[in-house]
């Protein structure tokens, strides 16, 4: 890919300009930043696969209204990215970008971490199992 005119802004502030420079992904991996965010990436996407081909088929059995619960819960998980995308933002403006994105890795592994113990869970007095299950689905969307 080339970057043509493009600024950039080091960290202590001060902005650069480049002229036609190459960039390879090669290169960007050798930094160990772009490790990290690379892992995180791949581990998203792992995530989002699981839930697409696995959280539809256990919804149906699980919830009230079989498919439909279904549907709903999964429509409910992808607009938790309209919640989720505005406070991300104010979370990064407002404690930075590493610590927000290890803050919501730790929610999202809590939330796929307990979809197996709200499965086995019996029901919790007024709190039924199959609430349980959708509200780790949701905490895993975030």
């Amino acid at each position: 890919e080339t970057v043509e005119n493009a600024p950039t802004v080091s960290d202590d502030g001060k902005v650069f300009e480049r002229s036609n420079m190459t960039v390879d992904w090669g290169d960007l991996l050798k930094d160990s930043q772009w490790q990290g965010l690379s892992l995180f990436e791949v581990g998203a996407k792992f995530g989002y696969a699981c839930k697409l081909a696995s959280i539809p088929l256990i919804a149906a059995q699980v919830l009230p209204g079989g498919a439909i619960g279904a549907g709903a819960l999964v429509s409910a998980a992808g607009l938790s990215g309209l919640l989720g995308a505005p406070l991300g933002g104010i979370f990064v403006d407002k404690f930075g970008s590493r610590t927000t994105l290890v803050g919501t890795g730790v929610i999202s592994a809590a939330g796929l971490m307990s979809i197996p113990f709200s499965l086995g869970a019996q029901d919790f007095g007024a709190v039924p199992s199959w609430a349980l299950f959708s509200t780790s689905v949701l905490t895993w969307s975030i």
